[in-house]
């Protein structure tokens, strides 16, 4: 499988919530190296708002034929 943008967001998402249920079971020790990389995550999250790209490839498909269909 290749690497597309429309798979950017649910892997942000997932990364979120693998980090914050590992969070609640590591030692103290961890949180703060854990509580970084979150706050990183949720950065590019909340990023992917203000990005055109990422409403192209999480809107609805629509195919527009560069072909024009002529009758003879």
């Amino acid at each position: 499988m290749y690497p597309s943008l429309h798979l950017g967001i649910p892997a942000l998402e997932a990364l979120h919530a693998a980090w914050s249920r590992k969070r609640r079971k590591v030692s103290t020790r961890l949180h703060e190296s854990l509580d970084a990389g979150l706050r990183k995550v949720t950065e590019y999250y909340d990023r992917t708002g203000y990005s055109d790209a990422y409403l192209v490839a999480m809107g609805p498909f629509i195919y527009i034929s560069p072909v024009s269909i002529t009758q003879n």
